[in-house]
């Protein structure tokens, strides 16, 4: 009995070994293949710098067509106000980050279409390219929603209005990404030809 607790725990702990050395393998961050994505994508890929979504049209306009709305009016300020000011910025985001997974899965599929010999190994070299560049993406629109929504947050504190705007786009936004990764998933499980 004693024998068989020994080589169960034994077990146990190469296969939680393996399971870690994998998922560190795969999701784990790599130096070497971050450079090469970069190169092969462009640094700007994995950046929302580029996007305008710190100038607001939408303050401009109507702080010379309503008088006092605007910054400096601060009573006439609403959360829809708030709400619509954003939304644009939300919007333009939510467009460039489903254009840039489109992208990925293209180029994903072209890349695996193109092996010379289809194996294994190359699948899965192939897969943990793609997964990273995934999460290279995800930080990168993670770090920009967050950044977005706490300017509406410091925004809607200096107009004293309730912030509870901001918890509804984070959570929205949080499920968006849940979607875009599981339908992401659900393609690759499934083997659809996607293009």
């Amino acid at each position: 009995m004693k024998k068989f607790f020994i080589i169960f725990i034994c077990l146990l702990v190469i296969v939680t070994g393996a399971g870690i050395w994998g998922y560190q393998y795969f999701f784990g961050i790599d130096d070497n293949l971050r450079t090469q994505l970069e190169e092969e994508f462009s640094e700007e890929f994995f950046s929302f710098n580029d996007l305008d979504l710190k100038d607001s049209p939408l303050i401009e306009s109507t702080s010379t067509s309503a008088g006092s709305v605007g910054f400096s009016g601060g009573n006439n300020i609403s959360v829809d106000y708030i709400s619509d000011k954003y939304a644009g910025k939300f919007d333009e985001l939510e467009t460039v980050v489903k254009t840039r997974i489109d992208v990925l899965i293209q180029r994903a599929y072209e890349e695996y279409m193109n092996q010379q010999t289809p194996n294994q190994l190359n699948d899965a070299l192939l897969a943990r390219k793609y997964l990273q560049a995934a999460s290279m993406l995800e930080a990168s629109v993670e770090a920009t929603l967050d950044s977005l929504l706490r300017e509406m947050e410091l925004e809607l504190q200096s107009h004293q209005l309730p912030t509870d705007l901001v918890d509804e786009t984070k959570e929205y936004y949080q499920q968006m990404i849940q979607g875009i990764k599981s339908n992401a998933l659900d393609l690759l499980k499934t083997g659809v030809a996607i293009f």
